[in-house]
């Protein structure tokens, strides 16, 4: 993921220590949204607490100023097709579209950002591939009178459009459904850290942010509590969540456990389990009794570290990775698809022949040595799914 793929975004590494109140929530949600408003009352403010209350998660006051700064306005549109106006493509081969007759609006122009411009020729016209063509090959005409044709003839069809607006300028986000619940960032950060907070004053559990990324349109925010444990031959071990957002086409809203383990040589990997397990998982399409049942899984978090602690306790007889790990672990990354980039593989495959990683002295240093093939977000964190892969085969193979 990279930052100049949003409108703006702020990857922060360093978060300082000081916890956000309660009362510094009150403003996170919109209460003109239907939705938004429905959270609130759903989830008041006042169950988590006395306004002034310190929420059990340090860096968290950091968290709300950053996000406030580019919690940009959103808009949706619900028009028919003959209240369109097709002005052709920008720069960047974006489309640009004058809506007309909307309520509050004579007239709004808007440029397509992200995926839009593709969306729209193909999800409307199926006409993704044409598109693509007439751009490349500069047949940007033919694409304006086809466009032209079909926004009248087929000017009866309603569709639903995603906007946001940055500075004075509107962008075409995505098409969207009627039924789609806009669970944005400003609700899934409103929902996560109070929840998370509500959880770790019932079970005595203390949480740090340890680093986010911030986006118009996604958030990813990383926690670690502050308690630790010692495995004995492993290292220290330190749970954590990660908590994803994603306002984009198919995006969802989830909380995941991750884990920290350092060894005695101060070598450090993190882990993580496949999305599929995660805590919860929140699709825009899922209704509000669905979310709330979701978000009361969050109670299950400690079962899940427990099951972690007992597998991660399994490493305790092993020095080293085997061989039959270490074929595993090149398969996994070798083989992988659109995970991981050619370059990244590269490096692995550099340091993996030279025997670096089986000339390791633990299993924790194998899997620091392997994390410093790439710098990119997204890549790490598929190579902690890995690393835990590996770590479930390790033990399962031991006990055998």
């Amino acid at each position: 993921m990279f930052d100049n793929d949003y409108l703006y975004s702020k990857m922060i590494k360093v978060i300082d220590g000081e916890a956000a109140q309660l009362t510094d929530f009150a403003n996170l949600l919109d209460e003109s949204l239907e939705l938004d408003k429905l959270i609130k009352k759903i989830f008041p403010l006042d169950s988590y607490g006395n306004e002034n209350e310190y929420i059990k998660i340090k860096g968290s006051k950091q968290l709300i100023l950053e996000f406030n700064k580019i919690n940009m306005e959103k808009l949706d549109i619900i028009v028919p097709l003959k209240d369109i106006g097709y002005m052709g493509l920008i720069e960047d081969n974006q489309i640009v579209i004058n809506f007309y007759n909307i309520e509050k609006y004579k007239e709004l122009k808007a440029n397509g950002i992200y995926e839009f411009s593709y969306d729209f020729f193909e999800n409307l016209f199926s006409m993704g591939k044409f598109s693509n063509y007439c751009i490349k090959y500069g047949y940007v005409d033919l694409l304006r009178e086809n466009i032209k044709t079909l926004l009248e003839k087929r000017g009866s069809v309603i569709r639903q459009y995603r906007l946001i607006k940055n500075e004075d300028d509107y962008f075409l986000r995505a098409l969207t459904s009627s039924r789609y619940q806009n669970y944005d960032n400003n609700i899934a950060l409103y929902l996560s850290m109070l929840n998370l907070h509500k959880l770790a004053v019932e079970k005595k559990l203390e949480f740090r942010i340890e680093k986010t990324f911030l986006s118009d349109s996604y958030i990813r925010i990383f926690l670690e509590q502050e308690n630790e444990l010692r495995i004995p031959n492993v290292g220290i071990l330190k749970f954590g969540v990660l908590i994803t957002n994603n306002e984009i086409r198919e995006g969802a809203f989830y909380m995941e456990v991750r884990y920290k383990i350092t060894d005695e040589y101060k070598n450090t990997f993190y882990g993580m389990q496949p999305l599929k397990n995660s805590i919860f998982n929140i699709t825009h399409g899922m209704g509000i009794q669905t979310l709330i049942g979701k978000i009361k899984q969050l109670n299950n978090l400690l079962n899940i570290e427990n099951s972690m602690k007992d597998l991660i306790q399994g490493l305790s007889g092993m020095e080293k990775i085997s061989q039959d790990g270490l074929f595993s672990l090149y398969k996994k990354i070798v083989n992988s698809k659109n995970e991981l980039g050619k370059s990244t593989k590269d490096k692995f495959k550099e340091i993996y022949d030279k025997h670096d990683i089986e000339n390791t002295k633990t299993i924790v240093e194998a899997f620091n040595k392997i994390d410093s093939i790439t710098t990119d977000m997204d890549e790490k964190i598929f190579l902690e799914r890995v690393y835990h892969e590996v770590i479930m085969e390790l033990v399962h193979n031991n006990k055998q």
